[in-house]
């Protein structure tokens, strides 16, 4: 899709930012395409897009927040933190909540398709004696 120079290997690090990754695992929940597909269309790895859309399963919208990179600091004792599970934010919650509403809109969408693709089978359909 986006011709020779999307086979040649890149070297850098691109640090997204959260909406990108989240309107990447949307675009995979509302157009019923593969990840590969959706990589080609944002111009990513299929590798990461499938990587995010776990990661929004496991974690929500949260999960795809930039986090700290880099060792930490030397400090005289080492001290152990328990792992804190990232709280979302106001703004976080209402994303998760329109990716979900947006995922569930589809599945009735494709609902409500299939079931008139069903009825208009039906009508056009010539009809049967029953069997004795």
């Amino acid at each position: 899709m986006h011709g020779i120079e999307s086979l040649k290997v890149k070297h850098t690090s691109v640090d997204y930012s959260q909406t990108f990754k989240i309107a990447v695992v949307e675009y995979v929940h509302t157009h019923q395409v593969s990840c590969a597909q959706t990589a080609a269309h944002f111009g990513i790895s299929p590798s990461q897009v499938n990587s995010w859309n776990r990661i929004v399963r496991e974690r929500g919208v949260t999960g795809l927040r930039a986090k700290h990179k880099g060792r930490p600091a030397m400090g005289k004792h080492k001290k152990t933190r328990p792992i804190k599970r990232l709280e979302p934010t106001q703004e976080e919650k209402y994303k998760q909540e329109i990716l979900e509403l947006k995922s569930k809109l589809h599945e009735a969408e494709l609902d409500r398709d299939i079931l008139k693709a069903l009825a208009t089978l039906m009508k056009n359909s010539p009809k049967r004696s029953p069997r004795k």
